[in-house]
């Protein structure tokens, strides 16, 4: 957090009286353009590696992911 702070990318709200520690952070307007500059860029490559599988296609491994997902989790809390 101190090297997002120190490049302007966030903000710390430290309450009167309070410390850093589990105080509130926020993007600065820098932040949040940096943060639509690279959801622009992922979304971008992910329209691009998904060219030609069509939607019923992907829902499918959406769905597939997700259970894979899900039984990693289960499997990481034995």
């Amino acid at each position: 957090m101190a090297a997002l702070e120190r490049g302007g990318f966030v903000g710390i709200d430290v309450p009167e009286g309070g410390t850093r520690y589990k105080s509130p952070i926020r993007l600065t307007e820098r932040g949040l353009r940096t943060m639509r500059e690279v959801n622009q860029i992922i979304e971008d490559v992910v329209a691009r590696a998904a060219h030609g599988v069509d939607e019923p296609d992907r829902a499918a491994m959406y769905r597939a992911l997700g259970s894979i997902r899900d039984n990693l989790s289960k499997i990481g809390e034995r």
